[in-house]
């Protein structure tokens, strides 16, 4: 007598149990300027359904992975990663999941300005008084007066990165003004020692927005994250964490509670 099949389990409707942001405040507006990255994220239940669909929208038109747009779908955790953002990825961007029993979607919306919009927008002081100080006329022999740029301020603090599970993606960015500084440099650590770019981990300062996206966390990566920017008039640092579940211990016990809570 062959063995009865288990009956298929019974899922609820899809729910995202995040809104979609940019890691800052719960926000769900981006700015960017031209050639820096975007990152949207979520979450997403029942994370163990086979048969829910998970689609991503720009305007209403489906998106996909491509050389600029990366598109990650992993136990829950659902994101949009956009390489080198263009003045035409401005728009609403959304996520919608779908199974037999429902369906789910949220939004988000990105505003992408052009490079010539930072050299004339009365935002950035620094850009209007090196044009100003270059078109003042200048005796003979006068010497170039120094330009001034002030101590680098984060302006959005670092985010945290919790409760992932190993060998997800996760995503960090920051960041700061001024960002016109020749000699501005910019550090990473982890736990209180330098972290360095490697094929895992992907560094980037675009603009003043500086980025750390792990390609993969692993159980090693849990702690404090911080950056620290430094010019010869100051420096700032702003710290965030994240923290990784190892998969197999969730994968174990699937079923369990407290594995669940950890999940979503």
């Amino acid at each position: 007598m062959a063995p009865e099949e288990a009956p298929e389990q019974e899922h609820d409707a899809p729910k995202f149990m995040e809104p979609m942001d940019s890691l800052g405040p719960r926000i769900s507006f981006q700015e960017r300027i031209e050639f820096q990255p975007a990152h949207f994220e979520t979450r997403v239940t029942p994370v163990n359904d086979p048969n829910m669909v998970v689609q991503w929208y720009k305007d209403g038109q489906p998106l996909h992975s491509g050389n600029r747009f990366k598109l990650t779908s992993d136990f829950g955790y659902v994101a949009l990663d956009i390489a080198h953002t263009v003045p035409e990825d401005s728009g609403t961007y959304s996520v919608k999941a779908i199974n037999r029993k429902g369906e789910a979607e949220v939004k988000g919306n990105l505003s992408v300005r052009g490079n010539a919009g930072i050299l004339t927008d009365t935002l950035h002081d620094q850009s209007l008084q090196k044009i100003r100080m270059l078109e003042e006329p200048r005796g003979p022999g006068a010497e170039e007066p120094e330009m001034k740029y002030g101590p680098p301020k984060f302006t959005q603090p670092l985010n945290s990165v919790e409760n992932i599970i190993e060998g997800q993606p996760a995503h960090f960015e920051a960041q700061f003004e001024p960002f016109t500084h020749p000699q501005t440099t910019v550090q990473w650590f982890l736990n209180g020692k330098p972290l360095a770019a490697s094929s895992r981990r992907i560094l980037r300062n675009d603009f003043g927005l500086v980025t750390l996206d792990l390609q993969y966390a692993l159980s090693e990566d849990n702690g404090e994250l911080s950056v620290v920017v430094r010019n010869p008039e100051g420096e700032d640092r702003t710290s965030g964490r994240i923290s990784c579940t190892p998969r197999d211990s969730i994968m174990r016990d699937p079923l369990h509670d407290a594995s669940w809570k950890r999940i979503q």
